[in-house]
Protein backbone atom coordinates (compact mmCIF):
# COMPACT_ATOMS: atom_id res chain seq x y z
CA UNK A 1 0.00 0.00 0.00
CA UNK A 2 1.87 3.38 -0.96
CA UNK A 3 1.45 6.34 1.11
CA UNK A 4 1.05 9.92 -0.46
CA UNK A 5 3.13 12.25 1.12
CA UNK A 6 2.69 16.28 0.74
CA UNK A 7 4.68 18.21 -1.61
CA UNK A 8 6.91 20.68 -0.98
CA UNK A 9 7.59 23.66 -2.44
CA UNK A 10 11.12 23.94 -3.73
CA UNK A 11 12.38 27.49 -2.55
CA UNK A 12 14.28 28.78 -5.25
CA UNK A 13 17.35 30.84 -4.21
CA UNK A 14 19.77 32.95 -5.87
CA UNK A 15 23.15 35.30 -4.88
CA UNK A 16 23.31 38.77 -5.38
CA UNK A 17 26.57 41.00 -4.88
CA UNK A 18 28.44 44.47 -5.20
CA UNK A 19 31.79 44.36 -5.20
CA UNK A 20 32.29 47.90 -7.14
CA UNK A 21 30.76 50.62 -5.13
CA UNK A 22 29.59 54.32 -6.03
CA UNK A 23 28.73 56.88 -3.69
CA UNK A 24 26.49 59.26 -1.93
CA UNK A 25 22.93 58.66 -3.83
CA UNK A 26 20.15 61.18 -1.21
CA UNK A 27 16.93 59.82 -2.95
CA UNK A 28 14.20 57.73 -2.61
CA UNK A 29 15.50 55.34 -4.98
CA UNK A 30 19.04 54.60 -5.51
CA UNK A 31 21.46 51.66 -7.01
CA UNK A 32 22.36 48.58 -4.68
CA UNK A 33 26.44 50.13 -4.75
CA UNK A 34 24.87 53.33 -4.02
CA UNK A 35 24.73 54.80 0.13
CA UNK A 36 21.93 56.41 1.04
CA UNK A 37 23.52 58.52 4.26
CA UNK A 38 27.29 58.52 4.96
CA UNK A 39 29.60 60.75 7.17
CA UNK A 40 33.47 61.02 6.72
CA UNK A 41 33.49 58.57 3.62
CA UNK A 42 36.07 59.29 0.36
CA UNK A 43 36.31 58.14 -2.93
CA UNK A 44 39.76 58.04 -2.91
CA UNK A 45 39.75 54.11 -3.13
CA UNK A 46 36.45 53.63 -5.38
CA UNK A 47 35.39 51.02 -6.13
CA UNK A 48 36.43 50.32 -2.63
CA UNK A 49 34.10 52.30 -0.25
CA UNK A 50 36.26 53.64 2.33
CA UNK A 51 36.77 56.11 5.84
CA UNK A 52 38.62 59.71 4.99
CA UNK A 53 42.20 60.67 5.97
CA UNK A 54 42.18 62.52 9.29
CA UNK A 55 42.76 66.12 9.17
CA UNK A 56 45.10 68.25 11.04
CA UNK A 57 44.30 71.19 12.73
CA UNK A 58 47.29 73.55 12.44
CA UNK A 59 46.54 76.85 13.99
CA UNK A 60 44.03 78.98 15.60
CA UNK A 61 43.05 82.54 14.37
CA UNK A 62 41.25 84.84 16.62
CA UNK A 63 39.16 86.79 14.22
CA UNK A 64 39.14 84.78 11.05
CA UNK A 65 38.20 87.25 8.04
CA UNK A 66 39.71 85.31 5.04
CA UNK A 67 42.03 82.60 3.53
CA UNK A 68 43.39 82.66 0.76
CA UNK A 69 46.70 81.32 -1.47
CA UNK A 70 49.14 82.90 -3.69
CA UNK A 71 52.73 81.13 -4.07
CA UNK A 72 52.58 80.55 -0.43
CA UNK A 73 48.93 80.70 2.05
CA UNK A 74 47.72 83.61 3.11
CA UNK A 75 44.87 84.92 5.79
CA UNK A 76 43.43 87.66 7.30
CA UNK A 77 43.01 87.68 11.19
CA UNK A 78 41.54 90.54 12.94
CA UNK A 79 43.15 93.28 11.33
CA UNK A 80 46.21 91.52 10.33
CA UNK A 81 47.38 90.17 6.86
CA UNK A 82 49.81 86.90 6.62
CA UNK A 83 51.78 85.93 3.99
CA UNK A 84 53.48 81.96 4.32
CA UNK A 85 52.65 83.14 8.20
CA UNK A 86 54.36 86.22 8.63
CA UNK A 87 52.79 89.62 9.55
CA UNK A 88 53.13 91.45 6.00
CA UNK A 89 50.61 94.33 6.51
CA UNK A 90 46.98 95.84 8.66
CA UNK A 91 43.94 96.00 7.07
CA UNK A 92 39.77 96.64 8.28
CA UNK A 93 38.56 94.55 10.42
CA UNK A 94 35.95 93.00 8.17
CA UNK A 95 35.94 90.01 5.72
CA UNK A 96 37.74 89.71 2.25
CA UNK A 97 38.06 88.94 -0.77
CA UNK A 98 41.95 88.06 -2.74
CA UNK A 99 42.29 88.22 -6.20
CA UNK A 100 45.79 86.74 -7.53
CA UNK A 101 47.60 88.56 -10.25
CA UNK A 102 51.49 88.27 -10.98
CA UNK A 103 53.23 88.78 -7.86
CA UNK A 104 50.39 90.72 -6.61
CA UNK A 105 47.61 89.49 -3.95
CA UNK A 106 44.85 92.08 -3.87
CA UNK A 107 42.79 92.39 -0.68
CA UNK A 108 39.01 93.85 -0.92
CA UNK A 109 37.43 95.97 -0.03
CA UNK A 110 40.23 97.80 1.34
CA UNK A 111 42.05 97.78 -1.84
CA UNK A 112 45.15 97.16 -0.80
CA UNK A 113 48.12 94.62 -2.56
CA UNK A 114 50.71 92.96 -0.74
CA UNK A 115 53.64 92.74 -3.62
CA UNK A 116 55.28 89.12 -2.68
CA UNK A 117 58.18 89.78 -5.20
CA UNK A 118 59.41 93.06 -3.08
CA UNK A 119 57.96 92.46 -0.06
CA UNK A 120 55.91 95.66 -0.47
CA UNK A 121 52.34 96.24 1.10
CA UNK A 122 50.35 99.10 0.41
CA UNK A 123 47.20 100.45 -1.14
CA UNK A 124 46.05 100.48 -4.98
CA UNK A 125 44.24 103.98 -4.42
CA UNK A 126 46.54 106.95 -3.78
CA UNK A 127 45.46 110.47 -2.40
CA UNK A 128 47.47 113.89 -1.99
CA UNK A 129 46.25 117.04 -0.34
CA UNK A 130 48.59 119.88 -0.96
CA UNK A 131 50.57 122.65 1.66
CA UNK A 132 52.13 125.62 0.51
CA UNK A 133 52.41 127.05 -2.38
CA UNK A 134 51.40 124.92 -5.95
CA UNK A 135 52.39 126.37 -8.86
CA UNK A 136 51.24 126.10 -12.47
CA UNK A 137 53.09 126.32 -16.17
CA UNK A 138 52.96 125.33 -19.07
CA UNK A 139 55.47 122.93 -20.72
CA UNK A 140 56.95 120.18 -23.66
CA UNK A 141 56.41 116.71 -23.14
CA UNK A 142 59.66 116.69 -21.49
CA UNK A 143 59.18 119.40 -18.77
CA UNK A 144 60.61 122.27 -20.44
CA UNK A 145 58.42 125.08 -19.24
CA UNK A 146 56.97 127.57 -22.66
CA UNK A 147 58.65 130.98 -22.07
CA UNK A 148 57.77 134.35 -23.52
CA UNK A 149 54.50 133.94 -24.93
CA UNK A 150 52.28 136.52 -26.12
CA UNK A 151 48.84 136.29 -24.82
CA UNK A 152 45.96 138.02 -26.63
CA UNK A 153 42.84 137.82 -29.44
CA UNK A 154 45.47 139.53 -32.15
CA UNK A 155 48.21 138.04 -33.21
CA UNK A 156 51.59 139.42 -32.30
CA UNK A 157 53.03 141.73 -35.08
CA UNK A 158 56.23 141.16 -37.12
CA UNK A 159 57.12 137.31 -35.27
CA UNK A 160 60.56 135.67 -34.94
CA UNK A 161 60.48 132.49 -36.09
CA UNK A 162 59.50 130.35 -33.23
CA UNK A 163 57.79 132.88 -31.92
CA UNK A 164 54.61 131.61 -29.50
CA UNK A 165 51.16 133.81 -29.21
CA UNK A 166 48.34 131.54 -26.59
CA UNK A 167 45.54 132.68 -28.90
CA UNK A 168 42.78 133.47 -26.50
CA UNK A 169 39.87 134.82 -29.40
CA UNK A 170 38.65 131.45 -29.24
CA UNK A 171 37.26 128.99 -26.53
CA UNK A 172 39.18 127.04 -24.89
CA UNK A 173 42.61 128.95 -25.88
CA UNK A 174 45.31 127.52 -28.26
CA UNK A 175 48.82 128.35 -28.09
CA UNK A 176 50.07 129.02 -31.97
CA UNK A 177 53.80 129.06 -33.40
CA UNK A 178 55.36 131.09 -35.94
CA UNK A 179 56.69 129.17 -38.63
CA UNK A 180 58.82 131.38 -41.56
CA UNK A 181 59.01 128.91 -43.58
CA UNK A 182 54.92 128.54 -43.79
CA UNK A 183 54.48 131.62 -43.13
CA UNK A 184 51.58 130.77 -41.11
CA UNK A 185 50.86 130.05 -36.71
CA UNK A 186 50.04 126.82 -36.53
CA UNK A 187 48.57 125.30 -33.64
CA UNK A 188 50.33 123.07 -31.22
CA UNK A 189 48.22 119.83 -30.87
CA UNK A 190 49.34 119.04 -27.53
CA UNK A 191 50.13 121.19 -24.50
CA UNK A 192 51.09 120.06 -21.24
CA UNK A 193 51.02 122.19 -17.80
CA UNK A 194 53.58 120.74 -15.08
CA UNK A 195 52.37 121.21 -11.50
CA UNK A 196 54.56 121.71 -8.81
CA UNK A 197 54.23 121.60 -5.26
CA UNK A 198 55.66 119.51 -2.26
CA UNK A 199 55.76 115.77 -2.23
CA UNK A 200 52.50 116.26 -4.66
CA UNK A 201 53.68 112.91 -6.96
CA UNK A 202 55.63 110.78 -4.90
CA UNK A 203 52.53 108.36 -4.85
CA UNK A 204 51.94 108.55 -8.28
CA UNK A 205 53.87 107.17 -11.30
CA UNK A 206 53.80 108.01 -14.81
CA UNK A 207 50.63 107.24 -16.99
CA UNK A 208 48.62 106.96 -13.60
CA UNK A 209 44.97 108.43 -14.02
CA UNK A 210 44.11 110.82 -11.54
CA UNK A 211 41.41 113.20 -10.69
CA UNK A 212 42.68 116.56 -10.01
CA UNK A 213 40.14 118.99 -7.20
CA UNK A 214 40.93 122.30 -5.77
CA UNK A 215 42.81 124.09 -8.44
CA UNK A 216 42.19 127.39 -9.79
CA UNK A 217 41.89 125.93 -13.62
CA UNK A 218 38.87 124.53 -15.27
CA UNK A 219 40.80 123.33 -17.50
CA UNK A 220 42.62 121.23 -14.84
CA UNK A 221 40.22 120.44 -12.36
CA UNK A 222 39.00 116.60 -13.31
CA UNK A 223 39.93 113.34 -14.71
CA UNK A 224 44.12 113.35 -16.31
CA UNK A 225 46.46 111.14 -16.62
CA UNK A 226 49.56 111.80 -15.67
CA UNK A 227 52.67 112.41 -18.75
CA UNK A 228 55.23 112.42 -16.06
CA UNK A 229 55.42 112.33 -12.31
CA UNK A 230 58.22 113.43 -9.72
CA UNK A 231 58.24 113.68 -6.06
CA UNK A 232 57.40 117.71 -5.94
CA UNK A 233 55.84 117.48 -9.69
CA UNK A 234 53.03 115.91 -11.91
CA UNK A 235 52.57 116.81 -15.85
CA UNK A 236 49.37 116.42 -17.19
CA UNK A 237 47.70 117.18 -20.63
CA UNK A 238 46.43 120.53 -20.45
CA UNK A 239 46.31 124.19 -21.67
CA UNK A 240 46.32 127.45 -18.84
CA UNK A 241 46.59 131.14 -20.20
CA UNK A 242 48.65 131.99 -17.77
CA UNK A 243 50.72 130.63 -14.57
CA UNK A 244 49.12 130.01 -11.74
CA UNK A 245 50.95 130.46 -8.43
CA UNK A 246 48.06 129.46 -5.21
CA UNK A 247 48.04 128.49 -1.74
CA UNK A 248 44.82 127.27 -1.35
CA UNK A 249 45.08 123.18 -0.97
CA UNK A 250 45.02 121.07 -4.29
CA UNK A 251 43.74 117.48 -4.52
CA UNK A 252 45.36 115.00 -6.65
CA UNK A 253 43.55 111.17 -5.99
CA UNK A 254 44.17 107.91 -8.08
CA UNK A 255 40.52 106.04 -7.66
CA UNK A 256 39.65 102.67 -7.42
CA UNK A 257 36.22 101.76 -7.95
CA UNK A 258 34.07 99.83 -5.11
CA UNK A 259 33.55 96.29 -6.75
CA UNK A 260 31.55 93.49 -5.36
CA UNK A 261 33.28 90.45 -6.74
CA UNK A 262 36.43 90.43 -8.56
CA UNK A 263 39.31 88.11 -10.83
CA UNK A 264 41.96 88.33 -12.89
CA UNK A 265 42.13 87.07 -16.61
CA UNK A 266 44.72 88.21 -19.03
CA UNK A 267 47.07 90.36 -16.99
CA UNK A 268 43.80 92.46 -15.89
CA UNK A 269 41.71 92.83 -12.84
CA UNK A 270 38.01 92.67 -13.47
CA UNK A 271 35.26 93.76 -11.08
CA UNK A 272 31.53 94.33 -11.39
CA UNK A 273 29.10 96.67 -9.58
CA UNK A 274 25.56 95.73 -8.81
CA UNK A 275 25.21 99.30 -7.46
CA UNK A 276 25.99 100.97 -10.55
CA UNK A 277 25.33 97.92 -13.28
CA UNK A 278 28.86 98.18 -14.69
CA UNK A 279 31.70 96.01 -15.28
CA UNK A 280 35.56 97.62 -14.86
CA UNK A 281 38.60 96.14 -16.17
CA UNK A 282 42.20 97.77 -14.87
CA UNK A 283 44.78 98.77 -17.04
CA UNK A 284 46.93 96.19 -18.34
CA UNK A 285 49.08 94.70 -15.97
CA UNK A 286 48.37 97.42 -13.48
CA UNK A 287 45.64 96.75 -11.01
CA UNK A 288 46.26 100.35 -9.76
CA UNK A 289 44.63 102.34 -12.72
CA UNK A 290 40.87 101.94 -13.75
CA UNK A 291 40.75 105.15 -15.03
CA UNK A 292 43.52 105.10 -17.75
CA UNK A 293 41.90 106.29 -21.65
CA UNK A 294 45.10 106.61 -23.66
CA UNK A 295 43.14 105.30 -26.90
CA UNK A 296 45.83 102.23 -26.45
CA UNK A 297 45.41 98.57 -26.15
CA UNK A 298 46.90 98.68 -22.35
CA UNK A 299 44.04 101.23 -21.25
CA UNK A 300 41.59 100.54 -18.49
CA UNK A 301 37.75 99.29 -19.27
CA UNK A 302 34.55 99.95 -18.26
CA UNK A 303 30.87 98.94 -19.57
CA UNK A 304 27.17 99.33 -18.46
CA UNK A 305 24.77 96.01 -18.52
CA UNK A 306 21.45 95.95 -19.15
CA UNK A 307 20.20 93.42 -17.31
CA UNK A 308 18.11 93.71 -13.47
CA UNK A 309 19.16 92.28 -10.49
CA UNK A 310 22.59 92.01 -8.44
CA UNK A 311 25.45 90.87 -9.74
CA UNK A 312 26.51 87.42 -7.76
CA UNK A 313 29.63 85.67 -8.99
CA UNK A 314 32.64 86.27 -11.40
CA UNK A 315 35.06 84.02 -12.81
CA UNK A 316 37.88 83.54 -15.69
CA UNK A 317 37.45 80.96 -17.81
CA UNK A 318 38.07 79.00 -21.36
CA UNK A 319 39.84 82.64 -22.10
CA UNK A 320 37.11 84.76 -20.90
CA UNK A 321 36.04 86.65 -17.90
CA UNK A 322 31.84 85.56 -16.81
CA UNK A 323 30.15 87.95 -14.45
CA UNK A 324 27.26 86.03 -13.01
CA UNK A 325 23.67 86.87 -11.73
CA UNK A 326 21.54 84.47 -10.27
CA UNK A 327 19.66 83.74 -13.31
CA UNK A 328 22.42 84.87 -16.44
CA UNK A 329 25.62 84.97 -17.32
CA UNK A 330 27.89 88.42 -19.21
CA UNK A 331 30.60 87.33 -20.74
CA UNK A 332 33.36 89.92 -21.67
CA UNK A 333 34.97 88.42 -25.24
CA UNK A 334 37.84 90.25 -26.53
CA UNK A 335 41.81 90.64 -26.13
CA UNK A 336 41.86 95.19 -26.08
CA UNK A 337 39.14 98.18 -25.35
CA UNK A 338 38.91 98.22 -28.47
CA UNK A 339 37.14 94.54 -29.15
CA UNK A 340 36.10 93.97 -25.93
CA UNK A 341 32.14 92.41 -26.65
CA UNK A 342 29.67 92.15 -24.06
CA UNK A 343 27.31 89.18 -24.27
CA UNK A 344 24.98 87.62 -21.83
CA UNK A 345 23.41 84.08 -22.02
CA UNK A 346 20.07 83.69 -20.07
CA UNK A 347 20.65 80.36 -17.62
CA UNK A 348 21.22 79.25 -14.27
CA UNK A 349 23.58 81.31 -12.52
CA UNK A 350 25.54 81.38 -9.40
CA UNK A 351 22.87 81.49 -6.44
CA UNK A 352 22.83 84.71 -3.89
CA UNK A 353 25.49 84.00 -1.34
CA UNK A 354 27.03 81.24 -3.34
CA UNK A 355 30.15 83.10 -4.56
CA UNK A 356 32.84 81.18 -3.16
CA UNK A 357 30.91 78.16 -4.83
CA UNK A 358 32.93 79.03 -8.20
CA UNK A 359 35.65 76.76 -8.60
CA UNK A 360 37.33 75.86 -11.66
CA UNK A 361 38.45 71.46 -11.64
CA UNK A 362 40.60 70.91 -14.79
CA UNK A 363 38.57 72.35 -17.76
CA UNK A 364 35.15 72.96 -16.25
CA UNK A 365 33.80 75.83 -14.05
CA UNK A 366 31.86 74.75 -10.90
CA UNK A 367 29.56 76.90 -8.75
CA UNK A 368 26.14 76.46 -6.72
CA UNK A 369 22.60 77.55 -8.30
CA UNK A 370 19.49 78.13 -6.95
CA UNK A 371 18.83 74.79 -8.02
CA UNK A 372 21.79 72.62 -7.80
CA UNK A 373 25.03 72.23 -8.51
CA UNK A 374 26.38 73.01 -11.67
CA UNK A 375 29.27 72.21 -14.25
CA UNK A 376 29.89 75.09 -16.72
CA UNK A 377 32.13 74.56 -19.93
CA UNK A 378 31.92 76.91 -22.76
CA UNK A 379 27.80 76.68 -23.56
CA UNK A 380 25.49 76.05 -20.66
CA UNK A 381 25.45 74.43 -16.84
CA UNK A 382 24.77 71.47 -16.41
CA UNK A 383 23.31 70.08 -13.20
CA UNK A 384 25.33 67.38 -11.86
CA UNK A 385 23.69 67.24 -7.81
CA UNK A 386 20.85 64.67 -8.34
CA UNK A 387 22.54 62.54 -5.91
CA UNK A 388 22.25 65.33 -3.02
CA UNK A 389 18.56 64.79 -3.05
CA UNK A 390 15.73 66.86 -3.21
CA UNK A 391 16.79 69.00 -0.10
CA UNK A 392 17.43 72.95 -0.73
CA UNK A 393 20.98 74.01 0.50
CA UNK A 394 22.30 77.14 0.38
CA UNK A 395 25.12 79.28 0.98
CA UNK A 396 28.03 76.78 -1.19
CA UNK A 397 31.78 77.48 -0.31
CA UNK A 398 34.20 75.31 -2.39
CA UNK A 399 37.49 74.43 -2.57
CA UNK A 400 39.48 72.63 -5.41
CA UNK A 401 42.31 69.17 -4.46
CA UNK A 402 43.43 67.38 -7.69
CA UNK A 403 40.26 66.73 -9.13
CA UNK A 404 38.07 66.32 -6.23
CA UNK A 405 35.46 69.67 -6.04
CA UNK A 406 35.27 69.95 -2.42
CA UNK A 407 31.50 72.18 -1.70
CA UNK A 408 30.25 72.85 1.60
CA UNK A 409 26.12 73.91 1.41
CA UNK A 410 23.68 74.97 4.19
CA UNK A 411 20.40 72.65 4.77
CA UNK A 412 17.36 73.99 5.54
CA UNK A 413 18.44 73.37 9.32
CA UNK A 414 21.02 76.04 9.06
CA UNK A 415 23.41 73.39 9.75
CA UNK A 416 26.49 72.95 6.92
CA UNK A 417 27.37 69.65 5.30
CA UNK A 418 30.45 68.94 3.39
CA UNK A 419 30.39 67.25 -0.10
CA UNK A 420 32.98 66.12 -2.13
CA UNK A 421 32.69 65.50 -6.05
CA UNK A 422 35.13 63.26 -7.87
CA UNK A 423 35.00 64.75 -11.11
CA UNK A 424 36.87 61.70 -12.51
CA UNK A 425 34.50 59.26 -11.28
CA UNK A 426 31.26 61.30 -11.24
CA UNK A 427 30.70 60.49 -7.96
CA UNK A 428 29.79 62.07 -4.69
CA UNK A 429 30.67 61.69 -0.87
CA UNK A 430 29.68 63.16 2.29
CA UNK A 431 32.20 64.06 4.94
CA UNK A 432 31.04 65.89 8.05
CA UNK A 433 28.95 69.23 9.29
CA UNK A 434 32.19 71.45 9.36
CA UNK A 435 31.28 74.93 9.54
CA UNK A 436 33.34 76.18 6.54
CA UNK A 437 33.99 79.78 5.87
CA UNK A 438 36.77 79.47 3.12
CA UNK A 439 39.04 77.08 1.24
CA UNK A 440 42.28 77.54 -0.34
CA UNK A 441 44.37 75.40 -2.29
CA UNK A 442 48.14 76.00 -1.97
CA UNK A 443 50.28 73.45 -3.67
CA UNK A 444 49.16 70.14 -3.13
CA UNK A 445 47.52 70.71 -0.48
CA UNK A 446 43.36 72.31 0.68
CA UNK A 447 43.43 74.02 3.61
CA UNK A 448 39.81 74.52 5.65
CA UNK A 449 38.71 77.90 7.63
CA UNK A 450 36.58 77.38 9.64
CA UNK A 451 33.91 80.00 11.43
CA UNK A 452 35.78 79.31 14.88
CA UNK A 453 39.02 80.47 13.38
CA UNK A 454 40.93 76.94 13.10
CA UNK A 455 42.97 76.14 10.05
CA UNK A 456 42.79 72.83 8.82
CA UNK A 457 45.20 70.89 6.23
CA UNK A 458 42.48 68.80 4.34
CA UNK A 459 44.76 65.74 4.40
CA UNK A 460 46.37 65.93 7.66
CA UNK A 461 49.86 68.13 6.01
CA UNK A 462 51.53 69.92 8.70
CA UNK A 463 52.90 73.27 6.92
CA UNK A 464 52.16 76.22 8.00
CA UNK A 465 51.35 74.60 11.74
CA UNK A 466 51.42 76.38 15.12
CA UNK A 467 53.45 74.48 17.76
CA UNK A 468 50.07 73.33 19.29
CA UNK A 469 49.29 72.06 16.17
CA UNK A 470 47.50 68.41 16.47
CA UNK A 471 46.10 65.99 13.70
CA UNK A 472 42.56 65.16 14.35
CA UNK A 473 41.36 61.97 16.54
CA UNK A 474 40.28 58.91 14.35
CA UNK A 475 37.28 60.08 12.31
CA UNK A 476 33.91 58.77 13.19
CA UNK A 477 32.39 57.65 10.08
CA UNK A 478 28.89 56.13 9.48
CA UNK A 479 27.55 53.98 6.05
CA UNK A 480 23.73 53.78 5.41
CA UNK A 481 22.37 51.39 2.79
CA UNK A 482 18.85 52.36 0.78
CA UNK A 483 15.63 50.40 0.76
CA UNK A 484 17.04 46.71 0.07
CA UNK A 485 14.51 44.48 -1.37
CA UNK A 486 12.27 46.69 -1.98
CA UNK A 487 12.02 46.74 -5.68
CA UNK A 488 11.90 42.80 -5.65
CA UNK A 489 8.92 40.80 -6.74
CA UNK A 490 6.21 39.87 -3.91
CA UNK A 491 7.67 36.58 -2.64
CA UNK A 492 10.72 37.79 -2.55
CA UNK A 493 13.30 38.58 0.25
CA UNK A 494 16.45 38.81 1.29
CA UNK A 495 17.56 35.42 3.44
CA UNK A 496 21.10 36.45 4.23
CA UNK A 497 23.70 39.20 3.64
CA UNK A 498 27.46 38.92 3.75
CA UNK A 499 29.70 41.96 4.22
CA UNK A 500 33.83 41.60 3.38
CA UNK A 501 35.18 44.50 5.65
CA UNK A 502 38.69 45.42 7.04
CA UNK A 503 39.75 47.73 10.04
CA UNK A 504 42.90 48.43 11.30
CA UNK A 505 43.38 48.14 15.00
CA UNK A 506 41.75 49.52 18.23
CA UNK A 507 39.20 50.69 15.44
CA UNK A 508 35.58 49.52 16.27
CA UNK A 509 32.98 47.99 13.53
CA UNK A 510 29.34 48.39 14.43
CA UNK A 511 27.01 46.84 12.00
CA UNK A 512 22.84 47.86 12.75
CA UNK A 513 19.37 46.74 10.86
CA UNK A 514 16.02 48.32 9.90
CA UNK A 515 13.37 46.71 8.99
CA UNK A 516 10.31 47.85 6.65
CA UNK A 517 11.87 51.72 7.47
CA UNK A 518 10.26 51.76 11.32
CA UNK A 519 13.06 53.78 12.63
CA UNK A 520 14.37 51.44 14.88
CA UNK A 521 18.17 50.62 14.35
CA UNK A 522 18.84 46.93 15.87
CA UNK A 523 22.82 46.17 15.82
CA UNK A 524 23.78 42.79 14.85
CA UNK A 525 27.85 43.13 14.87
CA UNK A 526 29.90 44.40 16.84
CA UNK A 527 33.84 44.16 16.65
CA UNK A 528 37.46 46.14 17.65
CA UNK A 529 40.14 44.06 16.58
CA UNK A 530 43.29 44.27 18.17
CA UNK A 531 45.25 44.26 15.24
CA UNK A 532 44.32 44.92 11.00
CA UNK A 533 42.03 42.34 10.30
CA UNK A 534 39.97 41.38 7.06
CA UNK A 535 36.39 40.27 8.36
CA UNK A 536 33.72 38.45 6.84
CA UNK A 537 30.51 39.26 8.65
CA UNK A 538 27.51 37.71 7.84
CA UNK A 539 24.03 38.62 8.48
CA UNK A 540 21.36 36.41 8.61
CA UNK A 541 17.93 39.02 8.72
CA UNK A 542 14.53 38.76 9.85
CA UNK A 543 11.70 38.31 6.84
CA UNK A 544 10.61 41.45 5.96
CA UNK A 545 9.43 43.24 2.68
CA UNK A 546 13.03 45.62 2.66
CA UNK A 547 16.05 46.33 5.38
CA UNK A 548 18.34 49.10 5.68
CA UNK A 549 21.87 48.34 6.85
CA UNK A 550 23.69 50.73 8.82
CA UNK A 551 27.72 50.31 9.17
CA UNK A 552 29.23 52.88 11.66
CA UNK A 553 33.29 52.38 13.36
CA UNK A 554 35.93 55.29 14.11
CA UNK A 555 39.25 54.65 12.15
CA UNK A 556 40.38 53.30 9.27
CA UNK A 557 38.15 50.95 7.53
CA UNK A 558 37.61 49.50 4.04
CA UNK A 559 34.24 47.98 2.48
CA UNK A 560 35.26 45.67 0.13
CA UNK A 561 32.04 44.27 -0.74
CA UNK A 562 28.37 43.39 -0.24
CA UNK A 563 26.85 39.73 -0.96
CA UNK A 564 23.02 38.79 -0.77
CA UNK A 565 20.85 35.63 -1.12
CA UNK A 566 17.58 36.07 -2.03
CA UNK A 567 14.91 33.21 -1.67
CA UNK A 568 11.54 33.25 -3.24
CA UNK A 569 9.20 31.77 -0.56
CA UNK A 570 5.08 31.29 -0.95
CA UNK A 571 2.74 34.68 -1.22
CA UNK A 572 1.21 32.94 1.66
CA UNK A 573 3.92 34.70 4.09
CA UNK A 574 3.04 38.32 2.67
CA UNK A 575 5.01 40.89 3.17
CA UNK A 576 6.82 41.94 6.02
CA UNK A 577 5.90 38.35 8.35
CA UNK A 578 8.53 36.66 10.06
Amino acid sequence: MSVRLPKLNHIRTRQEGVTAFAGLNHNLRIRDEEFYEMQNITSALLPVISSRKPRRKLRKLEKPNGLFAHEELCWVDGTEFYYGGQLKGTVADNPKQFVRMGAYVLIWPDKCYYNTHTDEFGRLSATFTTTGTVTCVLCKLDGTPYEGYHTGTAAPTEPENGALWMDVSQTPAVLRQWSDTNGEWAAIPTVYTKIAANGIGKAFQQHDGVTITGIDSAELTGSHYLVEAGEDFVTVVGLITAPIEQEEPVTIERVIPDMDYLVEHNNRIWGCSSEKHEIYASALGDPKNWNQYLGLAGDSYAVTVGTTGEFTGAAANQGYVIFFKDNCLHHILGTKPSNFQLSTTDCRGVAKGSEKSLCRVNEHLYFMSDEDVCAYSSTTPVGISKQLGKRKLTGGIAGVKGGLYYISLKNSNGRRELFVYDTSLNVWVKEDDADVQDFASCGDELYMLDTDGYLWSMTGGEAYAAEDSQPESDVEWMLETGDIGKDRQAAQFVSAIQLHAQTEAHCPLYVEIQYDGRGEWEQVFDRTPTERQNMTIPIIPKRASFIRLRLRGRGRFRLYSLTMRVETGSDQYGYGRY
